[in-house]
C-alpha cells in the first residue's frame, strides 16, 4: 500500500504519504486513503504519460488477508 504511487511522487510526497499508509487500520481507511491519492495524482500521470495501474480494491484486500487491516 505504502509504494502504490511512488513513481508519481516527489520524496517529500511520499514520505507524507508513507507515513499515512502506516497509520491506516481498516479496510475502509485503506480504501480511502488510496482512491483519495489517486484521484490527486491523476492529471500528474497524464500530462508524464505514465499509467495509472493502482487497484484500491485489491491492494487493500491483499493487506487484509495478511492480517494488516481489520474490517
Amino acid at each position: 500500500m505504502g509504494r502504490a504511487f511512488r513513481d508519481l511522487q516527489t520524496q517529500e510526497e511520499y514520505a507524507a504519504y508513507s507515513a499515512k499508509a502506516r497509520n491506516v487500520k481498516t479496510h475502509g481507511e485503506c480504501k480511502a486513503l488510496l482512491e483519495t491519492t489517486r484521484k490527486e495524482l491523476e492529471p500528474r500521470a497524464k500530462a508524464e504519460n505514465k499509467p495509472m495501474s493502482v487497484n484500491p480494491t485489491a491492494i487493500c484486500d491483499s493487506a487484509k488477508a495478511r492480517g494488516r487491516l481489520t474490517d
